[in-house]
């Protein structure tokens, strides 16, 4: 120090030194009154005196156009004081102020030790908006996902603590708060991933309209992004229609079409039916005969003896196989279409894939894909002696999860009967004495049509037992196994390594588990006999934005997010969204398992010439893709005569799905022969499927 002063007498920086290094404040040289009180409280904080310290910052802070660098030290060295007191309470409001008028004095704040404080502390009497703004301030700029639950539970008690029970209602509580931390609180706290933990909504189209009318009064009290708020609303008004849509779609999974089948049925079937009356009628007669004259005899013996029984047997078995079968209008049809098709294994797959714990079986060799994610994001930093066999614990348990999968699709989700050793839920083997029942009831109906009515409503009552088994199942038996396998996967790769127990591995397959859980909730909602609530038309754009939607939901790993070209006066018909949706999962769901996935590779459009539709999708395929062995399996697929011999693959899963393509064009919208679908394939590796129709009876 003495050869330094030596040289530059003259040096300021070498007093200050001096002073602080001596502990000496009156040695201090002569500088500006801000940067000797930094100084001052720098020496006090060094002696423990950190009340001292805070006066000294408070006077810089507090002073008016002092410059960046000293109100940021000040800043820093208040809330570095108050942390050391644990009087966390008084940093609250520097810090939120300090965000809202100058948000660069806080970069390099401690505020992940300010937030673990916070949570450490006492929190009964702390501020709760002061509180919720300090955690969105700590967490929001982050990469890694807020605290969306204790943010939740921070807007409550500010709600309650005044008295109401949504944001939306604040404008009340203007006189107690600044306008600018009631709009940062309603703008980035009160939004719908922190409000969606609340019991306060009743589902999810309460809560978006929550979030429209926080939208509208930020829009009365910050004028000046009043236009961001207003595309806010518009936005979730678009959101809230695909959830509509969405939600509709959900309800009319399980499916048979009654007109279709009521249709086919042709005049041997009726001729039968009016044996089968004349036949009943005339024992039902001496029935009511025999009871006049006060003779009563046996049911055993007129079940046993009535040949209308026989008869209505004959009819009802035709029917349920109908019901059941029918390739074009029947049940498992329906249920190939919209359940196993890549929708139900997709969801539930999905939610493994979220969290990176599951990888793809490879098409070549039929081995798991090693899982390169945990790989270099855990497993890797630990050496080779606990990556390979953790590694290869994820492979199996990738395995395993597709084989609980498989069963649901292949054994549950299926028709009772021999192709699924009898496991399938849907069972509608009926007993003698069910049968019997019917028959008698069945004697009631006066005409053919009541009677037809009579055998669907019962069909339908089966089918409603039925899913109450189904959703059972799925809430209690899929859910043990899948979280089983859980458990065990995570227990198996911490007996490799219990470093691993302590890493994010371990905090994915907490959140996986929370996230199966509400898949399978959601997923058993699928399972109810379709309501008759009619959906309003809708644009073609939200039949795009619906197919996406659910697309993604079964593979959010590919990030499918296609440049939609639609014109946007065309409007569908709203009893056309079903099929038009099947169809156009059916397009999508192929690019995700065949394309290259970027928006630039993949264009949806949808376009009206006169009374001709087109819906195309168009994709860059994956490199590698065999594009000869791909014509060859793909372009006899336009054939609608190929397609039309083999109707029954309609039943069947696997495949690209274009044969139930053709079975939605001709008989759910009932084109008939009145339709084509093309597919072109290019040397470039551009691939495209226009569907073309009439616009009868689909656009409005």
């Amino acid at each position: 120090m003495a050869l330094a002063r030596a040289r530059f007498p003259d040096s300021v920086a070498i007093e200050l030194f001096d002073a602080l290094h001596k502990q000496d404040p009156t040695l201090i040289p002569n500088i500006p009154r801000e940067r000797r009180l930094k100084y001052e409280a720098i020496w006090h904080s060094s002696l423990g005196q950190d009340d001292l310290a805070i006066h000294k910052y408070r006077e810089i802070y507090n002073t008016a156009n002092v410059s960046v660098p000293l109100k940021y030290a000040a800043l820093a060295g208040l809330v570095n004081c108050y942390i050391s007191q644990e009087r966390i309470d008084e940093s609250l409001p520097l810090i939120v102020d300090a965000h809202l008028t100058q948000p660069e004095l806080l970069l390099g704040i401690p505020l992940d030790k300010l937030l673990s404080a916070m949570r450490s502390g006492d929190s009964e009497t702390r501020e709760p908006l002061l509180s919720a703004l300090l955690v969105q301030i700590g967490t929001g700029s982050r990469s890694s996902p807020r605290d969306t639950e204790h943010l939740s539970i921070l807007v409550d008690n500010f709600l309650s603590q005044h008295g109401i029970t949504r944001p939306s209602q604040v404008l009340g509580l203007l006189a107690q708060f600044s306008i600018e931390r009631l709009v940062f609180f309603l703008r980035f706290v009160c939004t719908l991933d922190v409000l969606d933990h609340s019991i306060e909504y009743e589902n999810m189209s309460d809560l978006t309209n929550e979030r429209v009318a926080i939208c509208q009064v930020l829009v009365e009290l910050d004028t000046a992004n009043a236009s961001s708020y207003s595309e806010e609303i518009f936005r979730l008004a678009q959101e809230e229609l695909v959830q509509k849509a969405l939600r509709h779609l959900d309800a009319s999974r399980v499916g048979v079409n009654v007109r279709g089948i009521k249709d086919s049925l042709d005049e041997s079937f009726r001729d039968r039916y009016e044996r089968y009356s004349n036949f009943s009628g005339l024992t039902e007669g001496l029935r009511k005969g025999l009871r006049l004259q006060g003779i009563s005899l046996a049911k055993e013996l007129i079940f046993f003896t009535d040949a209308s029984q026989v008869q209505f047997v004959e009819l009802f078995n035709e029917l349920k196989k109908r019901f059941l079968y029918s390739n074009e209008y029947g049940l498992d049809s329906y249920l190939s279409v919209r359940i196993r098709h890549g929708t139900l294994s997709g969801q539930i797959r999905s939610q493994f894939e979220r969290e990176q714990l599951i990888t793809r079986k490879s098409a070549a060799d039929g081995v798991y894909d090693r899982n390169a994610f945990w790989s270099q994001r855990v497993f890797s930093s630990f050496g080779p002696q606990v990556e390979e066999p953790a590694l290869r614990r994820l492979q199996a348990f990738s395995k395993k999860a597709d084989e609980i999968i498989e069963t649901v699709k292949d054994r549950w989700i299926q028709i009772k009967g021999d192709p699924n050793h009898n496991e399938g839920l849907f069972d509608y083997d009926y007993s003698e004495q069910e049968l019997r029942k019917l028959w008698i009831l069945s004697l009631e109906p006066p005409n053919y049509d009541q009677f037809i009515d009579f055998l669907f409503d019962k069909l339908w009552s089966r089918t409603e037992k039925n899913l109450e088994i189904i959703v059972d199942k799925i809430r209690n038996n899929l859910k043990h196994q899948l979280t089983k396998a859980l458990d065990a996967l995570a227990a198996d790769i911490f007996a490799i390594d219990e470093r691993i127990r302590h890493s994010q591995f371990n905090d994915s397959v907490n959140r996986c588990r929370t996230e199966i859980q509400n898949e399978l909730e959601a997923i058993a909602a699928w399972f109810r006999v379709p309501n008759a609530d009619s959906m309003n038309d809708f644009t073609a754009k939200l039949l795009v934005e619906t197919a996406v939607a659910t697309v993604k939901k079964c593979a959010p790993a590919f990030g499918l997010n296609p440049a939609i070209e639609v014109d946007d006066t065309i409007l569908f018909k709203g009893g056309a969204l079903v099929a038009l949706r099947d169809i156009m999962f059916i397009l999508l769901e192929n690019v995700t398992r065949h394309g290259a996935s970027s928006r630039s590779e993949c264009v949806v459009a949808i376009r009206l010439n006169q009374d001709l539709l087109t819906i195309s999708v168009g994709n860059k395929l994956s490199a590698g893709v065999d594009l000869v062995g791909l014509q060859t399996r793909v372009l006899p697929l336009q054939d609608k005569q190929h397609t039309g011999s083999s109707m029954s693959v309609t039943r069947k899963e696997g495949g690209s799905g274009y044969h139930k393509l053709h079975k939605l064009l001709r008989y759910d919208l009932e084109r008939g022969e009145n339709y084509s679908v093309e597919i072109e394939i290019g040397v470039s590796g551009w691939f495209e499927t226009r569907v073309k129709m009439d616009r009868t009876k689909i656009v409005a």
